[in-house]
């Protein structure tokens, strides 16, 4: 009889054993994914703010140009709308890529915090065996 439970144990053991390693390459696979994410928002952020840095040199360079002119146009009013369109859509898009950084870090934090449970987990079933 003991020998019957010890041997039902050693087979929901392998069991778990078997589902823990099959969670842990998932988080593998998850982790290695929001890496990539990760990188690829990295670049992304570099582009933004490349593109940042040349969109305020030109806004700078186009209000530089306004100020010597002596006279107001309808054509420097209309430069002047398009700029200010440009810059909210700039500062909207800059906020719009803040808000997918955050969720990506927090989803990063989740897997990494998955990670962790399943370390404990596989050691509580080494410590079982």
């Amino acid at each position: 009889d003991e020998a019957a439970q010890l041997a039902k144990m050693k087979v929901q053991l392998s069991s778990r054993g078997e589902a823990l390693q099959e969670e842990s390459a998932l988080l593998t696979s998850t982790h290695e994914v929001h890496a990539q994410v990760l990188s690829e928002l990295s670049s992304t952020r570099s582009s933004m703010n490349v593109i940042t840095i040349e969109a305020e040199d030109t806004l700078a360079r186009l209000l530089q140009e306004e100020n010597l002119r002596r006279a107001e146009t309808e054509e420097a009013k209309h430069v002047r709308g398009m700029q200010e369109t440009l810059t909210k859509a700039l500062f909207e898009e800059k906020h719009t890529l803040h808000e997918k950084v955050a969720a990506l870090e927090s989803e990063t934090n989740l897997a990494i915090s998955s990670l962790c449970e399943y370390g404990e987990a596989s050691r509580e079933v080494d410590e079982l065996e």
